[in-house]
C-alpha cells in the first residue's frame, strides 16, 4: 500500500488556522454579547485588565494608543462600565486651571483625615474612590500633569482614582512618567484581525471603534486603486513604446536598418576611445 505524503502539511496547517479563526470569531462574537464593541481579543484582554485596575483600590487607567479613534473608544467604554457601578462617583475635568483640578481634589479628600490620604495602607475602599475623567488631554498645562502625577504617585493610596489617555499630542516625558501597572496600551489591528472583525457581529454601528474600522478599510482600498493605475500606466506606456518601435521598423528599408546600426555602433567605439585616451575628462 503507497501512501502519498505530497504536501500533506498544507491542508493540515490550513485547517488548524480555520480552526483558530473559528474560535477567535467566537471568543469575539462573545465579548461583544453586552452591546460593546472589541475589536480584537488582545484589546479584550487588555480592558479587562483597565476594568479590574478600576476596581481595586489603586484605580488609576492611562490609556495609551497611536491612534486617536482606539483611544477615544476604550476610554468611553471604560467610564460606562464604572459609571454603571453602584456607589462609584465620577466627575469630568475638562482642563483650564489648576485651581479646578486642586478643587476637585480638595472635594473628593473633605471627609478624610491627612494621614488617611497620605497613609501607605489602603484603608479607603474601592467603591469609595472618586474617579476623575479627563478630558482633552493635550490642552493640560504642566502644573495640571503635575497634580495627575502626585495623584498616581504620592495620593495612590488616597481618595481619588483617575482615567485618562495618552496620544501623540500628549509629550512623551508625560507617559513616561506613568507606572506601567497604571498603563493601558490598544495597539492597531493587524491586516489579519482586520479581516476576522467581518465575520464579527458589530453591535455598535456609531461608535468610534466603528469609525476605526471604516478609516483602515478605506485606508486600504485607497492603497490598491493607485497600484492598479500604475499598473494601467506602466501597461500603456509598454504598448506605446511597443507601437513606436514598430512603425520605425515598418518605415525603413533593410538597407537603412542595417547603416543605423552600423552608425550607432561606431559611435559607441568612438565614445569608448575617446574615455580611454580622457578625452572626455
Amino acid at each position: 500500500m503507497i501512501v502519498d505524503m505530497t504536501n500533506s502539511e498544507e491542508p493540515l496547517t490550513s485547517q488548524t488556522e480555520q480552526n483558530i479563526e473559528r474560535s477567535i470569531i467566537s471568543a469575539l462574537n462573545r465579548a461583544n454579547k453586552d452591546g460593546e464593541l472589541v475589536l480584537s481579543l488582545t484589546h479584550y484582554e487588555t480592558l479587562k485588565r483597565a476594568r479590574k485596575r478600576l476596581l481595586s483600590k489603586e484605580p488609576i487607567c492611562f490609556l495609551k494608543s497611536n491612534n486617536p479613534l482606539i483611544l477615544v473608544h476604550y476610554k468611553k467604554l471604560l467610564i460606562n462600565y464604572i459609571s454603571k457601578k453602584k456607589e462609584r462617583s465620577v466627575v469630568y475635568y475638562k482642563g483650564g486651571s489648576v485651581d479646578a483640578m486642586l478643587s476637585v481634589m480638595n472635594m473628593s479628600m473633605k471627609s478624610y483625615s491627612v494621614d488617611k490620604v497620605l497613609g501607605q495602607k489602603n484603608s479607603i475602599l474601592a467603591r469609595d474612590k472618586l474617579i476623575l475623567v479627563v478630558e482633552r488631554e493635550e490642552d493640560l498645562v504642566d502644573d495640571e500633569w503635575a497634580l495627575l502625577d502626585l495623584i498616581k504617585s504620592d495620593l495612590k493610596f488616597g481618595p481619588m482614582g483617575i482615567i485618562a489617555s495618552t496620544s501623540s499630542s500628549v509629550r512623551d516625558d508625560d507617559i513616561e512618567r506613568v507606572p506601567q501597572e497604571f498603563l493601558f496600551e490598544f495597539e492597531e489591528l493587524s491586516d489579519q484581525e482586520l479581516d476576522i472583525l467581518d465575520r464579527v457581529d458589530i453591535p455598535q454601528r456609531i461608535s468610534h471603534g466603528y469609525e476605526y474600522i471604516q478609516m483602515r478599510k478605506e485606508s486600504a482600498t485607497s492603497e490598491q486603486v493607485p497600484d492598479r493605475d500604475n499598473q494601467s500606466l506602466n501597461q500603456h506606456e509598454s504598448s506605446s513604446a511597443e507601437s513606436l518601435a514598430s512603425r520605425l521598423l515598418g518605415v525603413l528599408s533593410i538597407d537603412e536598418l542595417s547603416m543605423l546600426v552600423f552608425f550607432t555602433l561606431l559611435i559607441l567605439e568612438i565614445i569608448y576611445f575617446a574615455g580611454r585616451q580622457g578625452v572626455l575628462g
